[in-house]
């Protein structure tokens, strides 16, 4: 109930499907992707992000007052140091992907810290940050409306698509062996299932208004 509340009373905020962009007046920009929520707050020593749902990527820009910028996600602080970053909040942890520059987290409860630099990934949560790892072009593609994936377990991909469905996307454990390649349009998910069927051996089918669940096909 306080994250809706927060979510309504948000400075920015997409809706499923929907990306935003907004150009902030010290040059920084930032997409809001899918189903999004962030507060904004710029003062004479800082100027700050919160995440409060959803998936941002962040140009920042070059400040003339020398003021840093940071994000706050209910999991932590990321503090950028000249850089172009995705960070995703998921139910149970937050993903921080680094394009261009270094960024440095610090853990909400545990005060962990770790530096991510150009090309890498990291998951955290209030207490623990996992192994870094190298950078998914799912973290700095959906900012062109595309989701970039080269065999990804279809699994994975249905479970991504169905962030920016309109309804509920699921699957049958018998497409768990197959992977899918390609370039996706991520707002027209109804589209993309479509071509997934000509991709693959399976099949679309319609439950409950824009709920779908995918499976394979029966001979």
């Amino acid at each position: 109930q306080q994250q809706l509340w927060q979510q309504w009373q948000a400075d920015y905020k997409t809706n499923v499907g929907e990306q935003k962009q907004i150009h902030l007046a010290d040059g920084s920009q930032i997409i809001l992707n899918t189903n999004t929520a962030i507060n904004i707050d710029y003062n004479a020593s800082n100027r700050k992000i919160e995440l409060i749902k959803g998936e941002i990527q962040i140009v920042v820009g070059h400040d003339v007052q020398h003021r840093p910028f940071l994000v706050q996600s209910r999991d932590g602080i990321m503090q950028d140091i000249g850089t172009h970053f995705d960070i995703r909040q998921n139910d149970q942890d937050t993903v921080l992907a680094v394009t261009e520059g270094e960024v440095q987290i610090t853990t909400l409860k545990s005060k962990e810290k770790a530096s991510l630099v150009a090309n890498q990934q990291v998951l955290f949560n209030q207490q623990t940050i996992q192994p870094i790892e190298p950078l998914h072009s799912k973290y700095n593609s959906w900012n062109n409306g595309t989701l970039n994936v080269y065999k990804m377990p279809l699994t994975e991909f249905i479970t991504e698509l169905d962030r920016y469905h309109q309804g509920k996307l699921r699957y049958d454990h018998n497409i768990v062996d197959l992977e899918v390649s390609g370039v996706f349009p991520v707002q027209d998910s109804e589209k993309v299932l479509h071509s997934l069927e000509q991709q693959l051996p399976i099949q679309v089918e319609s439950e409950f208004y824009y709920w779908k669940k995918i499976s394979l096909k029966r001979n």
